[in-house]
């Protein structure tokens, strides 16, 4: 059985609703297959709550993260942060973190590979979400198309190469008539980074 730890500032004003529709998506891709531990709005005000869990699991798991983040810190609801370089990046060891979170690929992702995490991807630049119908579909597809494929077997490299095709088959669909969105999500498909190692795949999460 695969541990996640999904983190999810799901009374964000400005994105929440984006967040839970993504988290929801998430959850039927892995019904049945993973132990999960979600954190919401009200678990993710700082550190404390967050660390009794990470320092609990001794084995490889995967550390989801859909909230707003800096250079070297996770954002929680208080906007304080609950992961951060020089306080618990450390309880991430063994860990393959995905954060859709601004500029968390700067700093942090390169930290918490240094301090024995096996995967991080993130991204280096701030990311953008709509959460408006059509909208909220498009900006999501190619995070849930990163997981299915993730879960089908394959490696994190193949998943983010996919990734940023459906991004592509996306941006190619909608620029003529909407330059604004697509160039919004140009950037998040041109910002994204991969740390560690991006060869590993779903079976290397599983504990006993």
């Amino acid at each position: 059985m695969v541990k996640i730890v999904l983190v999810i500032d799901d009374a964000d004003i400005s994105l929440g609703d984006f967040f839970s529709y993504c988290v929801n998506k998430l959850k039927k891709i892995f019904f049945n297959n993973v132990t999960a531990i979600e954190f919401t709005s009200g678990k993710i005000k700082n550190d404390i709550s967050i660390n009794v869990w990470l320092e609990q699991i001794k084995c490889n798991f995967i550390f989801i993260a859909l909230t707003h983040g800096s250079e070297s810190e996770l954002i929680g609801s208080n906007a304080l942060p609950y992961v951060a370089v020089d306080i618990n990046v450390s309880y991430l060891k063994n860990s393959f973190s995905f954060c859709f979170s601004c500029n968390a690929g700067k700093v942090l992702g390169k930290e918490i590979i240094d301090k024995g995490g096996l995967c991080f991807v993130g991204h280096n630049n701030t990311v953008y979400a709509n959460n408006t119908g059509l909208w909220r579909e498009l900006f999501s597809k190619p995070i849930v198309c990163f997981w299915e494929m993730f879960f089908s077997g394959e490696t994190v490299f193949s998943c983010i190469n996919k990734k940023k095709d459906e991004y592509n088959r996306i941006i190619d669909k909608i620029y003529e008539t909407d330059m604004f969105h697509a160039m919004y999500l140009l950037n998040n498909r041109d910002s994204l980074v991969v740390y560690g190692n991006g060869h590993c795949c779903f079976r290397d999460f599983e504990c006993i």
